[in-house]
């Protein structure tokens, strides 16, 4: 009886034992009044949220996790939500309590990244839909956060680029392979409807009215758009850094593959633009470059041709310039907005009394341009700030590839890629309008200006 007085009495002087004690109390107290998966669920939330704020570069990883997890409506609190939120609150609870060392943040774009999110907290407020216009801004304050947070964690060592590089090419080649088995077996959350953009069908390989593969992703579009994004990303790594390039020409296969069964034409055709871009940027000796893009020329011109012969195929052409009169027709109309802008999310209560019956389900207000759909926006002021800002980022790639480490050059090629293929996305869809996936683009500008400081010269890491 004295040993058990002794051991209880150890138990309940020591601190940690006692508040473990106190918690087993409380949560075997609860079953009384919660089913016992709820209790579970909640268990292991909270294993997850000590975890991060032990190791807050963990809440970071999972972002890079949950970056495909994607859904149009951002009205609501989403993983990427989350993950930003509680790695931003952990980290400065660690530096606070001085388990973090305090970092010098500042990078040599600092200014334009105020100029720009001041740009969006005034639209977003000043927007005629206020509340979902405050939201998509209040999404990009939430992306300069993540900007900071990367470079902070690369500047004070606590995490790997190459281990960030990693997770996004795993999470992509799960993306990559989901979407050919939801269009193939039509099913593990295929696009809900189908259409008729079947290429093979259309050369005997299959029917042409087929259902898109789209990932984790709302619309095939923006999962074609982003498998592409990446592919051309990765395409410099192949070259410069990869020495087992049998496994990585499975991956850029896996890739590509994802890309066809999204049946996003628009993503094809941004994929090829960007490969001959690469070729042009990297190859050097004029005879090899000019034999590649014959090459590609042989290879694509037959499919070219045959398909712009069929006429059954040009009938599946969802053209865009009907689509584009009517929203060119609506700033010519409204001069105010052309030049300053509706706001955020504003497109329905603007753009409406200028559409056709035909198109006036919501989800067909959208111009399907990304200037356009800026335009309306934020207007001819806004988007001079907004495109000069990526422009700056573009111009700063190239003195990065010149003044860099070898895997810091072949880095800052990729984001050329990413920006072209962003830019070559945006001539006939909005994908990239969509905060979740600016949030993804500032989230590789993080990891290439952690590496200069605020002059642009590097910094010493």
């Amino acid at each position: 009886m004295d040993k058990l007085k002794n051991y209880f009495y150890q138990i309940t002087t020591n601190k940690i034992n006692f508040v473990l004690l106190g918690f087993v109390f409380v949560f075997s107290s609860l079953i009384l009044f919660c089913p016992i998966e709820y209790l579970i669920l909640a268990f292991l939330i909270l294993i997850i949220i000590a975890l991060f704020f032990y190791k807050p570069e963990l809440a970071l990883y999972s972002f890079v996790i949950s970056i495909p997890l994607i859904r149009p409506n951002f009205h609501y609190l989403h993983f990427q939500d989350i993950f930003v939120f509680l790695c931003f609150l952990s980290l400065i609870i660690n530096i606070a309590l001085r388990r973090y060392p305090f970092i010098n943040v500042t990078t040599s774009i600092d200014k334009w990244i105020i100029c720009v999110t001041m740009l969006f907290l005034i639209k977003g407020l000043t927007s005629i839909e206020l509340a979902r216009g405050f939201l998509h801004a209040i999404r990009f304050l939430e992306a300069v956060t993540l900007y900071y947070i990367v470079v902070y964690f690369i500047r004070a060592k606590k995490l790997k680029i190459s281990t960030l590089l990693k997770l996004l090419i795993i999470t992509t080649i799960f993306q990559a392979l989901l979407g050919p088995l939801q269009s193939i077996f039509n099913n593990f959350g295929v696009q809900e409807y189908a259409n008729n953009r079947g290429y093979f069908g259309y050369l005997g390989l299959g029917p042409t009215m087929v259902y898109s593969g789209r990932g984790t992703f709302w619309h095939f579009a923006a999962y074609g758009y982003y498998i592409g994004t990446i592919f051309l990303f990765l395409l410099p790594f192949y070259r410069n850094i990869i020495k087992n390039k049998f496994v990585f020409n499975l991956v850029l296969i896996c890739l590509f593959a994802g890309i066809l069964f999204s049946y996003s034409r628009g993503a094809l055709a941004a994929l090829i633009i960007g490969v001959v871009y690469y070729l042009v940027v990297v190859e050097h000796k004029k005879t090899r470059l000019m034999l590649k893009l014959l090459l590609i020329g042989m290879i694509i011109t037959p499919f070219a041709l045959y398909f712009l012969s069929n006429q059954e195929y040009l009938l599946s052409l969802n053209p865009r310039n009907q689509l584009w009169g009517f929203h060119i027709t609506y700033l010519l109309q409204n001069p105010g907005e052309l030049i300053w802008g509706a706001g955020f999310e504003s497109r329905e209560s603007t753009f409406y009394i200028y559409a056709p019956k035909y198109l006036r389900h919501p989800g067909d207000f959208n111009p399907h341009n990304l200037l356009l759909t800026y335009l309306e926006e934020i207007g001819i002021v806004g988007c001079l700030i907004y495109l000069s800002f990526w422009i700056k980022v573009f111009i700063d790639s190239f003195k990065k590839i010149k003044n860099n480490s070898k895997f810091m050059r072949t880095f800052n090629i990729g984001i050329q890629l990413v920006l072209v293929n962003v830019f070559l996305s945006g001539i006939n869809d909005h994908v990239y309008h969509d905060p979740y996936l600016t949030m993804f683009l500032i989230f590789l500008l993080g990891i290439s200006y952690a590496k200069t400081n605020r002059s642009g010269e590097k910094h010493p890491i």
